[in-house]
């Protein structure tokens, strides 16, 4: 297994993904493998694609002033183009319009595609849970097999990135004291809070109870993941009475010598790759969540069904009545309103400066 900071462009990635399909990867003599697959979890299957365009799934976007939600947006008719332009040069497994992400995984496993996206603590050699998915189950299969570690893709206009793993971001995990209570109470709730969250010992007694009686330590005492004994888990409290909170100090406790150093590397010169939405009503202060409940449902039916028929040629992306008729359906249908609602919303960036 092989790691690197540096990114492949697209063009670079394309050649990998004409390599995998026509070279025989496998040496069986057959023409049995795919450059990509995807599934229906859309994050799993094109996270580092989309964002070479600068753009999330989910998230709203600003271009040139005006707010687009991501299905509409001219980055997605650009990400389906080149979707297209995959699918037609065979790069693209036909199957991929059928998949969960189990059914991939298995796809991925047997060799039979070459390229994927995944989360970084899946790089772990040491968990026995991730040797039953990529990448930790390729080497299962195939002991030869050579895998290599990259960052996201870099797009033409050099973008890159991937989206925020949920919309809140820093404003996802809340932590709520009621206005009534007293100081001295306070100055007590505040101290627990410190202990179970920022202090080593609270942190290994909160998450994983006692050394010897419900958890033993993975490698070195301290310096690694503590692992819980057999019968040890949710059921007897560990990880419910704290937030679970990563500091540079208890992370070792969360992920073993791989994937900490991937961690480390996303948690710092990584940032700056993350894509957020532009607008988010965070604190419910719009319409928003009534208007997507009354349309949402109707709306995703339009954009997957356009998003599948797109990409394996039904449609033709590249004619631009088809698409303007697709996004006035998509407005039509509710998301006009929805857009409306999201205009009230504030600006993650700015929100998040304050």
């Amino acid at each position: 297994m092989h790691y690197t900071q540096e990114a492949f462009t697209i063009d670079e990635l394309e050649q990998i993904l004409e390599a995998f399909t026509k070279g025989d990867p496998d040496n069986d003599g057959k023409d049995n493998t795919f450059g990509i697959s995807a599934c229906d979890d859309i994050v799993y299957s094109w996270n580092t694609v989309m964002g070479s365009f600068g753009y999330a799934y989910r998230y709203n976007i600003n271009v040139e002033g005006k707010l687009y939600e991501w299905c509409i947006a001219p980055q997605h008719r650009e990400f389906l183009k080149l979707a297209n332009k995959w699918f037609k040069n065979g790069w693209l497994d036909p199957e991929f319009v059928t998949l969960n992400r189990t059914k991939m995984w298995e796809k991925i496993t047997a060799g039979i595609i070459g390229y994927w996206n995944d989360p970084f603590n899946y790089v772990d050699p040491t968990s026995e849970g991730l040797k039953k998915r990529p990448p930790m189950s390729i080497p299962q299969y195939n002991s030869n097999a050579k895998i290599l570690i990259a960052t996201g893709e870099i797009g033409k206009d050099g973008k890159r990135g991937v989206g925020q793993w949920t919309a809140g971001g820093e404003f996802n995990d809340n932590f709520f004291i009621n206005k009534n209570v007293d100081d001295e109470k306070l100055i007590r709730i505040l101290r627990i809070f410190d202990y179970i969250n920022l202090d080593s010992e609270g942190v290994i007694l909160s998450n994983w109870g006692e050394e010897g009686v419900h958890f033993k330590w993975s490698g070195e005492a301290h310096k690694s993941p503590p692992i819980r004994l057999d019968g040890m888990g949710s059921k007897q409290g560990f990880g419910f009475y704290n937030l679970d909170i990563l500091t540079d100090e208890n992370v070792k406790y969360n992920y073993t010598e791989v994937p900490l150093k991937i961690y480390q590397w996303a948690s710092t010169e990584g940032l700056k790759y993350v894509i957020k939405p532009y607008r988010w009503d965070f604190f419910n202060e719009t319409k928003y969540a009534d208007v997507n409940s009354k349309y949402g449902s109707g709306l995703q039916t339009i954009w997957k069904e356009f998003f599948y028929k797109a990409i394996v040629g039904e449609v033709n992306i590249n004619d631009d009545a088809v698409w303007d008729a697709y996004v006035q359906k998509w407005l039509k249908e509710g998301g006009a309103e929805l857009l409306a609602e999201l205009e009230k919303a504030p600006v993650v960036e700015e929100l998040s400066k304050k």
